[in-house]
């Protein structure tokens, strides 16, 4: 009730941290498959990204989203919002600022199209306006701001795109309904992610 969150330690049952969160979390956090990394979201449309190694919050995104009873709506919502900035910030190495290009505005809107497109194949209720909401929303984020996705790819961590890229095309196919960015999009970050994962440098030089 005082927007704060507490960390328990698992097997002595003990307070370890304590950090302000967002007012009005909704419901149990989300974690990254290696647990590592939990995910919480407010009722007015944050969501924290918070390192449990390093036990701090990484990274904030907005997407003017709101949570509601509607599960599939919602999950599609944050997903479409997800794969706006995440992809593009983490191939281009680059923080928010770059979503100002024109031309990376139409390669935004375009996967935010596929993914409403493949969302309302799934049963989400997502209307026509949502597009436009997202990339104002986005672009009114802080230039020097960053996504989790840019932030994992800076400190030479696996990225979660098979999360957010790879379940896109993978609903779509179920459907039928094309997704070529996300598919460019999934394996260009795929090629990132496992050199990480592999802990491979590449060195290029001329011949």
């Amino acid at each position: 009730g005082d927007n704060h969150v507490s960390i328990i330690d698992g097997e002595r049952f003990e307070r370890i941290h304590r950090f302000a969160s967002r007012p009005a979390l909704q419901g149990a956090p989300g974690f990254s498959p290696d647990g590592r990394y939990a995910y919480f979201a407010s009722g007015d449309g944050w969501v924290s990204k918070f390192d449990l190694w390093k036990l701090e919050v990484v990274a904030e995104t907005r997407a003017g989203i709101r949570t509601s009873d509607d599960f599939t709506t919602t999950a599609w919502q944050k997903l479409c919002a997800n794969v706006v900035a995440n992809g593009i910030t983490a191939l281009t190495a680059q923080r928010m600022g770059v979503m100002r290009r024109p031309d990376l505005i139409v390669l935004g809107r375009g996967l935010i199209d596929e993914c409403i497109q493949v969302g309302r194949a799934e049963g989400a209720d997502i209307d026509d306006g949502y597009a436009d909401l997202l990339l104002r929303g986005i672009q009114e984020m802080p230039e020097e701001g960053g996504t989790s996705m840019l932030y994992d790819r800076l400190a030479g961590n696996p990225l979660e795109y098979d999360a957010k890229y790879g379940a896109v095309v993978r609903a779509g196919r179920r459907h039928g309904v094309p997704t070529p960015l996300h598919q460019a999009f999934a394996g260009l970050l795929g090629a990132i992610s496992d050199a990480a994962h592999e802990g491979v440098m590449h060195n290029c030089s001329r011949p």
